[in-house]
């Protein structure tokens, strides 16, 4: 009985490795080995610069259906190359049960020096696995993220390197404000209706914030890196009292930072905060000449900044009175020249067919690029010209 007990017990154990038990491992890892798939591929550039052999590949693939989240990782791969040179070829292992046919996956490079300064980078989307998309061979394209001499660090042999190559600019196109994630706080969803949109050329970047337009120009200190101009001129039509019009431009205004990461460009702002743009499908409808674009922008008030503090202007009228405005987002204070009684006036935006038009009783200050008309105790001062040189001075004359 005892021998037949033991023969039971060793059958038992038998049909239970069958379905992944007895022999499998404690976590039954031999079993989920053979149910992963490998996306295979390469990653390359087109510069003639050779890597240094401390160079390091990070490749992820990443799940980028849904335009108002973070991308979500599926799986990585970080590749030592070791003295080799591009195509750097790369395996990532995921598993089928984690892939949804309804969604969209896309994968991304990155290649970094020893220090961790990034040479190369994605730039474009690469789809992959659904919709069509490949699984295998994927030939990754990453572009350079600085000048030939901090590609090609030391110990590397740069061939025929086009020293002049300028750092990779922001996405061209319009993109549309899909997310905000405000510092210290989660990511927020933001619904294509108002829209706010910001678009970039040409050292300049323009765009829509809900009711109003806006232009500034910007600079790149470094690949990745951005700097936006304190003068950013914007329309001042008053936005219903949901919008978030006033916290997109000072953030916007205060972005430091762009990444191109799958279908989403990411600009960092603060400590922490990221602005989340898609791109925008409506912007053929809306978009205007980058000519008309600065016309708009110079129709209205010349100094409305988001990124900075509040800026001043004098308006001199008539060669003699002096007004100094002092421009908000929302409002401005105008000081009245001491020959006038020197007063101190707050003045709330209104509502205005074109420039922008401040009101506080019967004092109106309305002004179209860089001229202001001025109605101050039943006088009217037209043709005010601003001068920014004389705005020092709270009260001038």
């Amino acid at each position: 009985m005892k021998n037949l007990s033991t023969v039971a017990r060793a059958l038992a154990c038998c049909g239970l490795v069958a379905i992944g038990g007895c022999g499998s491992g404690r976590d039954g890892s031999g079993a989920a080995a053979h149910s992963q798939s490998v996306l295979t591929g390469t990653v390359t550039y087109r510069e003639r610069i050779a890597l240094p052999p401390n160079a390091r590949v990070e490749v992820r693939l990443e799940d980028v259906s849904q335009a108002d989240a973070p991308a979500d990782e599926v799986a990585s791969q970080t590749v030592a190359a070791n003295g080799k040179q591009v195509p750097i070829p790369f395996e990532l292992r995921y598993s089928p049960q984690n892939i949804d046919p309804s969604h969209r996956y896309a994968v991304r490079a990155s290649i970094t020096s020893a220090d961790g300064d990034l040479m190369f980078t994605t730039t474009l989307h690469y789809a992959v696995l659904t919709g069509g998309a490949a699984d295998q061979n994927v030939e990754i394209v990453v572009q350079r993220a600085g000048g030939g001499a901090r590609a090609a660090a030391p110990g590397a042999s740069a061939v025929g390197a086009d020293q002049g190559d300028a750092a990779p600019s922001p996405p061209s196109g319009t993109w549309r404000l899909a997310a905000i994630k405000r510092p210290g706080a989660t990511e927020q969803a933001v619904g294509a209706d108002p829209r706010y949109t910001v678009a970039f050329a040409d050292g300049r970047l323009s765009g829509i914030a809900h009711c109003n337009r806006y232009t500034s120009g910007y600079e790149q200190p470094a690949p990745g890196e951005l700097k936006i101009s304190p003068m950013m001129a914007a329309t001042l039509m008053a936005c219903p009292s949901e919008s978030i019009a006033s916290e997109f431009l000072r953030a916007l205004g205060g972005a430091t930072r762009y990444e191109l990461r799958g279908d989403r460009l990411l600009l960092s702002y603060g400590d922490g905060g990221v602005l989340a743009f898609v791109r925008d499908d409506g912007a053929a409808a809306t978009k205007r000449p980058p000519g008309e674009v600065a016309a708009a922008a110079g129709d209205l008030p010349p100094v409305v900044t988001a990124a900075a503090e509040p800026r001043t202007f004098a308006f001199v009228c008539n060669g003699e009175s002096s007004f100094v405005a002092r421009f908000g987002v929302d409002e401005m204070r105008l000081s009245v020249p001491q020959s006038l009684g020197g007063e101190q006036l707050v003045l709330s935006i209104v509502r205005s067919a074109s420039g922008a038009r401040y009101q506080q009783g019967d004092t109106v200050f309305w002004n179209k690029g860089d001229l202001a008309t001025i109605e101050y105790r039943g006088q009217r001062y037209v043709a005010c010209k601003s001068n920014p040189s004389q705005a020092s001075s709270p009260n001038v004359r």
